[in-house]
């Protein structure tokens, strides 16, 4: 992967093992295909307009239309609310998704009725707590 903060229009900063860049947002499959030479991927950087908004991409396995691109990205989660994130989701909801498990930004959040939960559930204990002393 590209490191953050990379051109996602543009090349990675880092190269692959024959010493190629690679575009930051690449395609696995899909009209754009270029012939290996010698087994090694063509330089696309060395293309005219490989900036340019109607330039094709390079793929990997040559095919009429696009079926995985990279609009699809991995989610990692770890901590609270992880479980949240499992499965497939649209890319615009996942800063919604954030916000939510780290009770940042408008709408609603995990931690919003965390109190509604925790301040009974305090009281109790403290009233069973007080009449366990009481009664002894």
């Amino acid at each position: 992967y590209s490191q953050r903060g990379n051109d996602i229009l543009g090349p990675s900063r880092d190269v692959d093992e024959d010493d190629m860049p690679y575009m930051t947002l690449s395609y696995t499959n899909g009209p754009g295909f270029r012939p290996h030479v010698n087994d090694i991927r063509p330089d696309v950087t060395a293309e005219t307009g490989y900036r340019a908004l109607n330039w094709t991409s390079h793929v990997d396995v040559p095919l009429d239309s696009e079926t995985h691109g990279g609009d699809d990205v991995a989610v990692f989660a770890r901590g609270p609310h992880h479980s949240m994130f499992t499965g497939l989701y649209e890319q615009s909801q996942l800063p919604h998704l954030m916000a939510y498990a780290a009770c940042i930004g408008p709408g609603r959040h995990a931690c919003s009725s965390a109190h509604v939960v925790a301040a009974p559930i305090i009281f109790f204990t403290i009233f069973v707590l007080l009449t366990t002393l009481f009664i002894q």
